[in-house]
């Protein structure tokens, strides 16, 4: 089947095999978690919102620590204006 290889979080795994920053995919396109190209079919809207669904999580925890870094870093480096 093939298709883009991806994490468990669904992120895209680049040519060097690790994930890239920001890159997410779901549905029928992607075929990492599935074994890549040995991979069984699993159906398009089954798989799409599936893998939707935790590619949506997966940022969100990765936004709110980005906030949460930013904010902290704000509170000890605040700028003189």
């Amino acid at each position: 089947m093939g298709g883009i290889e991806i994490d468990a979080q669904t992120r895209v795994i680049g040519r060097n095999g690790t994930p890239l920053p920001g890159l997410f995919a779901a549905g029928a396109c992607t075929g990492g978690i599935e074994g890549g190209p040995v991979g069984g079919y699993v159906g398009g809207y089954l798989k799409a919102v599936t893998l939707g669904l935790i590619a949506g999580e997966t940022m969100a925890v990765s936004l709110v620590a980005r906030a949460e870094r930013a904010s902290r870093e704000t509170r000890e480096h605040p700028r003189n204006e």
